[in-house]
């Protein structure tokens, strides 16, 4: 900082008349230093962070979401006799299927033992969501071992509860068990504030999209690269369990089933030619489809490998490519209005999709 003082003044005035001198003019006071400052530069204002323009955010979801506060790891101690630890979602793909449960203001958590010879899934949504189904006795559990299921639907103060309880071992004590997750299940929502069915968004495609509304596809010569001969069906195969509940907001009873709309050629044993290949053609492509879920759009931010592309006819396209299950696979995820459409994929056939997922987006909006 520079300072400059101003020195003072004195004047002196000598007036001669006749021999007498005249008085001097007094001293001037001296003047105050005036003190020069810099003017500091202004720091620019960054930028806001730009947050997708949806205006959409996620629905309410019963219990907040929080699967602690439908069973915690001691009660469930305490109940099933095993040390159990939160699991990941039962489809951890990043696909859009995962977010339908949300979209219905639900939530789905599991546990299970180190081993997995112990454990529970359940969905928990709000009761207007899907009709109350009778509970199953305990059975096998199917894969031929001593493991038995127990099965839990229960309703209590708006809120469905859907299930499963594994156990090692039959046992009488088992469907006793089972009958305290009930009744804690109970205890637990009648203590909570029940959750309203979202009301769908303007512009919605209808849960659970019904694959029907891209059969059109079929006959477009740019489908699949033009492979041609083409079927769609329901579900993508995967052998992961869900819930029976999310079997109903999925919209297939198939527990082998997924919610996914796939398109295929007609053989399932055709294989392409290294000249079909070279030519753009593919043999499949699975889309999972979530009509109001463009909410999930503002969570990318908090995902690895997430870069933005551009697809015809498609409103916000992204890539992601870190975080997928299967070798070399990424993640092409769509937004279009308040929806949101992924579709699995390897590294070296993304721009091959595009035209299909121009042509889905467009058959989806048009239905």
């Amino acid at each position: 900082m520079r300072i400059r003082r101003i020195a003072p003044i004195v004047l002196l005035v000598a007036v001669l008349a006749g021999c007498t001198p005249a008085p001097t003019v007094p001293t001037a006071a001296p003047t105050a230093p005036v003190i020069e400052t810099e003017t500091p530069t202004p720091t620019p204002t960054p930028e806001p962070t730009q947050e997708p323009e949806t205006g959409l955010v996620q629905p309410a979801q019963v219990f907040d979401g929080d699967c602690n506060a439908i069973f915690s790891i001691n009660e469930l101690k305490a109940i099933l006799g095993s040390n159990v630890k939160r699991t990941g979602s039962p489809d951890s793909s990043g696909e859009a299927s995962r977010y339908l449960t949300a979209q219905s203001g639900g939530v789905t958590c599991s546990w299970a033992s180190a081993d997995y010879a112990n454990g529970i899934v359940v969905t928990a949504v709000p009761a207007a969501a899907l009709p109350l189904t009778t509970s199953k006795s305990c059975q096998k559990d199917g894969y031929g071992g001593d493991g038995v299921d127990c099965s839990i639907e229960a309703e209590a103060n708006a809120t469905r509860l859907s299930g499963k309880v594994w156990f090692a071992k039959a046992g009488s004590r088992n469907a006793t068990k089972t009958a305290k997750l009930v009744s804690l299940f109970e205890e637990k929502a009648a203590a909570a504030e029940p959750v309203p069915l979202p009301i769908p968004n303007e512009n919605s495609w209808t849960n659970p999209v019904e694959c029907s509304i891209l059969e059109p596809l079929l006959d477009n010569p740019k489908v699949l690269g033009g492979t041609g001969d083409l079927q769609i069906y329901q579900g993508n195969g995967s052998d992961v369990y869900f819930t029976p509940a999310e079997s109903v907001l999925y919209g297939f009873d198939d527990q082998a089933d997924q919610v996914a709309c796939a398109i295929t050629t007609a053989d399932p044993n055709r294989t392409l030619t290294n000249a079909e290949t070279k030519a753009g053609k593919f043999s499949n492509i699975s889309l999972s489809l979530v009509g109001g879920a463009a909410w999930v759009e503002k969570e990318l931010a908090n995902w690895s490998g997430v870069e933005k592309i551009a697809i015809e006819g498609v409103e916000r396209a992204y890539l992601v490519t870190s975080g997928i299950e299967g070798e070399e696979r990424v993640l092409i995820v769509a937004f279009d209005g308040p929806n949101m459409l992924s579709a699995t994929t390897t590294a070296g056939g993304v721009a091959k999709r595009f035209a299909t997922i121009t042509l889905a987006v467009e058959a989806l909006n048009a239905s």
